[in-house]
């Protein structure tokens, strides 16, 4: 068949027919040669379509075959992006070939003619000869010579179809490959057992997940954990209880892959279907570096998938040996002619939860700035004072707790997980003495959690810190007062005398609030009390050290009237809150 032409320098290529308007049979052969040029592109860009459709069916069509029968378990993720590549590149040569050159360029007058005369040699070169015979101006005779040819070609163009001057043969050939291409199909889709349209996608989309189709089905993949056993209890004598199912055990999958506590071994299991009686089912397993790539130096290994009794579970525990896990690999399960897309089981350490910081908010009446303890999960302060303890974690919590060791139960008090970082938790601590006022209320502590790597459907286990934490509380110390004028114990005086009485008073950690002396008859009776110093008073004697000296006079006829014999003392308090502590002189 004949294809448009692009070379324009050439001195055959005539864009546009000067002569068309010389005459009515030069007008008749213009139509016909604009007809010709666009039937030419239809039957280009019909070319185009059916050979695209027919390389596209070939395309198709050989993947399927390779992703069937000559690739163990179907094309790898790299294959099928090459795959889809190479295609994608074929299908641009073909629009390169046959769709670029109808779309940007004319089909030219000179080639259209020579293509008809081509198809029907019976025309003898008269149709090309009135498109390029063109006397000069200077002959007499160019009119008559001009329309001699138009009249004869055009003559003869009516005897020749419209719709039959570019040849289209090869689009019925097109056209009976690609219906011999869509019989093999149908026919390969009816008989084979396995789908090509899953095939189809997985070429068309590489990146999907979609499993190669195969004969034998490979479903539900789970994993579970659990402990090592001795060699006594290896894989091979072992039978698969329902403990190694147990729901609680059940491995999350995160991104297509599972995480496993260091030193555990997993337990993969699936659902085979339609496997023939020697064909044994297994799971392959490579090592993986710290970076998640495999390993170059170990040697990828092989571990048989074990039946369960009355049913399509198979199931396999890795390593089979009784030690446990203690780097990550890779698995993947084959059965038949059917491969699952490998999986990582990620090796992680074993969770543990420390306290990160620790801010002391001391009472308000101390007047102490707060203060940050890091990495220390031993507490000290006076009591009163607000522990706000946050502790980090290897892992994403579940839920945490802090387990005084001298109650019963082990959550004691619940810390808050942080939303925005689970692998923190706070709480706060109020530190108390005990009702003697001798130690503290809780002598020690341990964290206890449980991380959302072993939550399941049940309550998991919860994991206990085996550090423990001392907590030490100091006592707000009682102020101190003596009576320092007069000396002696007792005193002789006429009942409207006055005694001078000077108090010294001094509080050993923080401050004094209030200094009273209080007069009462001898024995009982009413006691009268005398503010001798109060904080913030403007009576105020107070020395360098925090001591109080203060005086104040007592006249026995005013404080203790009719009594022969009156008592005194000195008492002093302290800031101490919410109550102060006291203390009183004899």
């Amino acid at each position: 068949m004949a294809t448009a032409g692009n070379r324009t320098d050439s001195k055959l290529v005539l864009q546009d027919w000067q002569g068309a308007d010389r005459s009515r049979a030069a007008k008749y052969l213009d139509k016909r040669l604009a007809e010709a040029g666009s039937n030419y592109k239809s039957v280009a860009f019909a070319t185009f379509l059916l050979t695209a459709m027919v390389a596209g069916f070939f395309w198709l069509l050989f993947g399927v075959l390779l992703d069937h029968w000559w690739i163990a378990g179907g094309m790898p993720v790299w294959v099928r992006w090459s795959w889809l590549l190479t295609g994608a590149l074929g299908i641009g040569a073909i629009a390169w070939k046959w769709l670029v050159p109808i779309l940007r360029y004319q089909v030219n007058v000179l080639y259209a003619a020579r293509s008809i005369e081509q198809e029907f040699p019976e025309l003898h070169n008269d149709l090309v000869n009135a498109i390029l015979v063109n006397p000069g101006e200077a002959n007499p005779h160019k009119d008559l010579i001009t329309r001699s040819l138009d009249k004869r070609a055009a003559r003869q163009m009516t005897t020749i179809p419209t719709d039959a001057v570019i040849d289209q043969q090869h689009l019925v050939t097109l056209a009976a490959v690609l219906a011999c291409l869509v019989f093999l199909g149908t026919v390969y889709a009816l008989l084979s057992p396995k789908s090509p349209f899953v095939t189809a996608a997985r070429l068309l989309a590489p990146w999907s997940g979609w499993a190669a189709p195969s004969r034998v089905s490979i479903e539900e993949v789970n994993c579970y954990w659990t402990t090592v056993f001795g060699e006594e209890n290896s894989q091979h004598a072992l039978p698969p209880g329902d403990y190694m199912f147990d729901d609680r055990q059940y491995l999350r999958w995160q991104n297509g892959n599972v995480e496993l506590i260091r030193g555990r071994q997993v337990v993969v299991s699936a659902e085979i279907d339609h496997l023939r009686d020697a064909e044994i089912p297994c799971v392959m397993v490579s090592s993986l570096l710290d970076n998640g790539k495999l390993d170059p130096e170990v040697k990828p290994w092989k571990a048989s998938l074990r039946k369960r009794p009355d049913s399509q579970l198979y199931w396999a525990r890795l390593p089979s040996s009784g030690i446990g896990l203690d780097r990550s690999i890779r698995v993947r399960i084959e059965a038949g002619d059917a491969r699952t897309e490998p999986f990582d089981v990620r090796v992680v350490d074993a969770p543990s939860l420390l306290v990160k910081e620790v801010r002391y908010v001391f009472p308000a009446y101390t007047d102490q700035p707060d203060q940050i303890v890091q990495w220390q999960g031993d507490l000290r302060a006076i009591e009163g004072t607000e522990a706000r303890v946050e502790v980090e974690s290897n892992q994403t919590l579940d839920a945490a707790w802090v387990d005084f060791l001298d109650t019963d139960r082990l959550d004691d008090l619940r810390l808050v997980v942080d939303r925005t970082n689970p692998q923190a938790a706070t709480g706060v601590l109020r530190l108390r003495l005990a009702a003697d006022r001798t130690s503290a209320e809780h002598s020690a502590y341990r964290l206890r959690f449980r991380s959302q790597l072993e939550s399941g459907t049940n309550l998991a286990p919860l994991v206990a810190e085996l550090l423990t934490h001392r907590i030490e509380v100091f006592p707000d110390l009682a102020p101190e007062v003596a009576i320092e004028l007069p000396e002696a114990e007792s005193e002789r005086m006429p009942s409207r005398s006055a005694m001078r009485v000077r108090v010294r008073a001094i509080d050993p950690d923080y401050s004094l609030s209030k200094v009273v002396v209080e007069t009462r008859p001898e024995g009982a009776g009413l006691i009268r009390d005398k503010i001798l110093w109060q904080l913030g008073g403007s009576e105020n004697q107070v020395a360098g050290d925090g001591e109080v000296r203060v005086s104040t006079r007592i006249v026995p006829a005013q404080d203790a009237p009719g009594a022969k014999i009156i008592e005194y003392r000195a008492v002093v308090y302290d800031n101490r809150e919410p109550e102060p502590n006291s203390t009183a002189t004899k």
